[in-house]
C-alpha cells in the first residue's frame, strides 16, 4: 500500500503542480533550467550537455553518439563535482548527493541518498560513452521500506545511465530490482 501511495502522490504532484518536486513549487527557474517535469515533457534532446554540442558529435552504427578524447575531457571537466541523486522509493523530493571526481585518470562516482533507515549507496567508476550515456562499473546498494523482504539489495557490475529526451538526469537502465523484481528508478541529476 505504501508503494502505491508514493506513486500516486508523485503523479498527483506532477498533475497539480506541473512538477513532482518541491523545488518547482517555489522556483520555476530550477524546473525550466533543468526541464525537470517528469515523463510529460520527454520531447527532443537538448542541443548541448555540459559544454558538448550534440551537433558536433558523430554517431556509431547503433545510432549512439560518440565522443573524441578532447570532447570527453571537456565533458568530464564540466561534470566534476556534486550532483543530486535519488531512488524513487526513498524520495523524489529529498535528494541525496553523489560526487563525480577524478582518481588518477579515472572518473569516479560516490555518494547516495539516505532518509531514516532507507538508503541508496553508489560507489564506482564512470566511463563516459557520450553526454547521454554514462557506463558505471561498481556497486549500488539500496534498502527501502517498499522492499517486501526488508533486505539490502546489492548490485555489482556494469550499469548504464542514460538521458532520454529533455530529462535533466541520467537514469540507470537496468531498472529491475534483482531481489524484489520491481522497478527501481535510480537517477543522477545534472544539478
Amino acid at each position: 500500500m505504501k508503494k502505491f501511495l508514493k506513486v500516486v502522490s508523485f503523479v498527483l504532484g506532477i498533475t497539480i503542480l506541473g512538477c513532482g518536486i518541491g523545488y518547482c513549487s517555489s522556483s520555476v527557474t530550477v524546473c525550466e533550467q533543468y526541464n525537470f517535469y517528469g515523463d510529460a515533457s520527454r520531447g527532443e534532446l537538448r542541443e548541448e550537455y555540459f559544454g558538448i554540442k550534440l551537433a558536433d558529435l558523430e554517431k556509431n552504427s547503433n545510432g549512439e553518439y560518440v565522443m573524441t578524447d578532447e570532447q570527453r575531457k571537456v565533458f568530464i571537466d564540466n561534470i566534476l563535482g556534486v550532483h543530486k541523486c535519488s531512488l524513487q522509493w526513498i524520495s523524489w523530493e529529498r535528494f541525496g548527493e553523489c560526487k563525480f571526481f577524478l582518481a588518477g585518470n579515472k572518473l569516479m562516482c560516490k555518494g547516495g541518498q539516505r532518509i531514516g533507515n532507507e538508503y541508496l549507496i553508489i560507489d564506482g567508476q564512470i566511463e563516459v560513452i557520450s553526454p547521454l550515456h554514462l557506463r558505471f562499473v561498481g556497486t549500488i546498494r539500496s534498502r527501502t521500506n517498499a522492499d517486501d523482504v526488508k533486505k539490502e539489495t546489492v548490485r555489482k557490475g556494469v550499469y548504464n545511465f542514460k538521458v532520454r529526451g529533455q530529462r535533466g538526469y541520467w537514469r540507470m537502465q537496468e531498472i529491475v530490482n534483482p531481489l524484489q523484481g520491481h522497478a527501481d528508478y535510480i537517477d543522477i541529476y545534472f544539478f
